[in-house]
């Protein structure tokens, strides 16, 4: 099929308004438990769910994936205006990538992360009028490297 879907990947819709305002990446010391600390709210009158998506961005392999990794979710429950701060491991194996002989390598050391209801596209821009949180992340250490 040739142009655009009518809807993303991960796309839903429910009765809230629910949006990630920020995000932070928590490391230990060398790069040791990735966790994403994402602060999610809802901002209308009403409860609603929703699932809170994380999508992954490799800037430097050329074995990385042309589109974008979903590398962790969760639903949430939220109370009309209430705000939760959702915690995210990050698998090690999110920041690796195949190379052509099949073998899982290191997949460079800079990274986007993205973290919302939906995948940071203009299709859901459009269809939702938000975008996710964007976060920039620069491993610091080799600990992933050929894992």
């Amino acid at each position: 099929y040739q142009g655009e879907p009518l809807y993303s990947f991960g796309y839903g819709l429910t009765y809230g308004n629910i949006v990630c305002r920020k995000a932070e990446m928590i490391t230990g010391p060398e790069d040791d438990d990735l966790i994403i600390k994402a602060s999610i709210i809802n901002d209308s009158e009403i409860a609603a769910a929703d699932i809170i998506q994380v999508y992954i961005k490799n800037h430097e392999s050329p074995f990385a994936v042309p589109n974008l990794s979903l590398c962790g979710f969760k639903r949430v429950y939220l109370e009309a205006e209430e705000e939760k701060t959702l915690a995210f491991p990050i698998n090690p194996e999110a920041l690796t990538v195949i190379n052509d002989n099949g073998e899982r390598i290191a997949g460079g050391k800079n990274f986007t992360f993205y973290i919302g209801t939906c995948q940071p596209d203009k299709i859901s821009l459009l269809r939702t009028g938000s975008m996710p949180c964007v976060l920039p992340f620069e491993l610091k250490s080799d600990k992933f490297k050929n894992n």
